[in-house]
């Protein structure tokens, strides 16, 4: 989700002197699963689930661009003859994405750890998931379990590029199907065992791209119809191992700050983004029934065919229908625990990739936006332009791991959806 600025910033170019058609708007329609999200449980529960997995990208990932952008450094390095002299090419998180939690070592974006992760702690695994993936495969630090990673989409791969380093547009094999496949690779998957998908968000922005050539709804479509192919190839080797899935899709992106009219620039000014979002409020309902709805769609009949076929095998947490609802909820919570209100239309910093001390260390940091207080940064909803910060994450956590409970262990023992202090 890391270019949603530039993308949607093109697309208010193009779409300003066009006219496109809006269908229905079908946001008053019930969530598509309700009766997944509100009473329908496996008819076979379990007593535990014995491992816990995780693939999808920056809202899951934690370590895993950092580890496998520095295996490409390790493996791939061949800097130009201006750059040879240095040594130590390296890939880092800063900023407010830096974290003390084992020297920095499984960072994520956000200011502390993912849903994912408290996820897992909340299962009773008491070491943190750590990162997998193909280029991970002879990692000193052992394949991990989570193989979710900032960028990534289920239509096709992104690349890794450094070009100190002398690395260009070098595969991080990381879509949703290497996700798949190198998970069911490093690790025996059962049907004790439960994998939770969230993936959907860079495949919106990379439709939006392509929507932008010539205006064009069957390129966005194209990306939207790869992502929903691939993503039930993915599915599907996941489930046929006998392992159990909870897939979560992407959220409604009318609920982000940019469509909100809220993010904001480094110097603590309104993104020109948003500003130009102001002047046409329409926009965001063509975004929102022609482009992100379509990508709903298609993703979700892939949801109801594994449905059928796998039945209690997987389930899903509906983000895109629930999304609203869910930071209504969260702003109450988090007023009752903090005595606050929560800031859920702006962003608190602004994401950068930067090169330090010098040009052989590449750093993701989060930087706070001019005028908002390191302190505060809990009482935004949103870190960034998209991803939330860390309490957020926390309650989520609580929200899946209930949800996972629910449906397939037997005497589930739900979290109490309040927010616990975070050290």
């Amino acid at each position: 989700m890391k270019k949603l600025l530039s993308v949607l910033s093109s697309f208010l170019i193009v779409i300003n002197g066009s006219a496109i058609s809006v269908a229905c708007n079908k946001s008053d329609e019930p969530t598509q699963n309700d009766t997944e999200n509100d009473g329908s449980t496996a008819k076979n529960k379990i007593e535990k689930f014995e491992n816990f997995y995780t693939m999808g990208d920056s809202l899951s990932d934690a370590g895993g661009y950092k580890n496998i952008a520095k295996a490409i450094i390790n493996k791939k390095k061949n800097p130009p003859k201006e750059f040879q002299n240095f040594e130590n090419f390296d890939y880092d998180f800063g900023g407010s994405f830096k974290t003390d939690f084992m020297d920095n070592k499984y960072p994520s974006y956000t200011n502390g750890r993912t849903a994912a992760e408290w996820v897992n702690q909340y299962l009773g695994f008491t070491t943190p998931m750590k990162p997998g993936g193909a280029w991970l495969e002879d990692s000193s630090d052992g394949v991990g379990r989570n193989y979710a990673v900032g960028g990534a989409r289920a239509s096709f791969d992104i690349t890794f590029n450094f070009r100190e380093a002398g690395i260009k547009n070098e595969y991080m094999k990381v879509d949703i199907i290497s996700q798949s496949e190198a998970l069911t690779k490093q690790h025996k998957l059962t049907n004790k065992d439960i994998v939770f998908v969230e993936i959907g968000g860079n495949d919106f922005l990379e439709g939006m791209q392509q929507f932008q050539d010539g205006l064009s709804i069957p390129k966005f479509q194209k990306v939207a119809d790869d992502a929903a192919s691939n993503l039930q190839i993915a599915l599907n080797n996941i489930l046929k191992t006998g392992a159990n899935v909870l897939y979560m899709n992407s959220p409604d992106m009318r609920y982000i700050p940019t469509l909100l009219k809220g993010q904001l620039k480094e110097d603590g000014t309104k993104d020109t983004l948003s500003v130009m979002v102001e002047s046409m409020p329409s926009l965001i309902d063509t975004v929102h029934n022609q482009l992100d709805s379509y990508l709903y769609d298609e993703t979700y009949k892939v949801y109801t065919d594994l449905k059928k076929k796998y039945k209690d095998q997987i389930f899903i947490y509906d983000l895109f229908k629930n999304f609203k609802d869910l930071k209504d909820d969260y702003s109450k919570v988090y007023k009752e625990k903090f005595n606050k209100d929560l800031n859920v239309t702006n962003n608190f910093g602004v994401d950068t990739v930067r090169n330090r001390t010098a040009t052989n260390v590449l750093v993701q940091a989060n930087n706070a936006v001019k005028g908002h207080n390191a302190e505060d940064i809990d009482s935004f909803f949103f870190i960034d332009e998209v991803h939330p910060t860390r309490y957020v994450h926390q309650y989520v956590g609580k929200l899946l791991y209930n949800y996972m409970e629910h449906i397939w262990i037997k005497d589930s023992k739900p979290k109490e959806l309040t927010l616990d202090d975070i050290k």
